[in-house]
């Protein structure tokens, strides 16, 4: 008897464990990051707009907020000559690729009626940083673009 509650424990411990992951990491994504460096894995020289919303000088710098409660957050682009109004996201953070090892996730920005989603993979994520990166394909040409986080709040 023993035997079997000791294994129903087990087996329903090891059914939640991917759920309990992925809570671990909602909690420690919520709250107020600064987007430090955006990166590419190749020496060209591409204007990537990032989100359908803005140049890679404009998000170096901006300012985040990811409310864990609702899955949405806001973010506000800095930067001189860029547009700085409040825009508005959902979030989703899924289970792990055992491709890559990362976590995926999906932002959606919150832009009117305009509402198209993009699949990043959640690279890295403690209690200060965190490192998002994006796959692309321009002019035939397959890259990655690398986004750094620091927490501030």
């Amino acid at each position: 008897m023993r035997n079997l509650i000791l294994l129903i424990l087990t087996a329903t411990f090891l059914s939640c464990g991917a759920k309990k992951l992925v809570t671990s990491k909602e909690k420690r994504f919520e709250g107020n990051w600064y987007l430090e460096k955006i990166t590419y894995n190749t020496d060209a020289n591409y204007n990537v707009t990032l989100f359908n919303d803005a140049s890679k000088y404009c998000f170096e710098g901006s300012s985040w907020k990811f409310l864990r409660d609702n899955k949405s957050g806001n973010y506000v682009v800095n930067k001189t000559n860029c547009e700085t109004k409040v825009r508005d996201f959902k979030y989703e953070i899924g289970n792990e690729d055992t491709a890559t090892g990362f976590y995926n996730l999906v932002l959606t920005p919150i832009n009117g009626n305009i509402s198209k989603s993009y699949n990043l993979f959640l690279k890295d994520l403690d209690m200060s940083s965190m490192k998002w990166q994006e796959s692309r394909t321009i002019d035939g040409i397959q890259f990655t673009i690398e986004m750094r986080f620091n927490k501030f709040d």
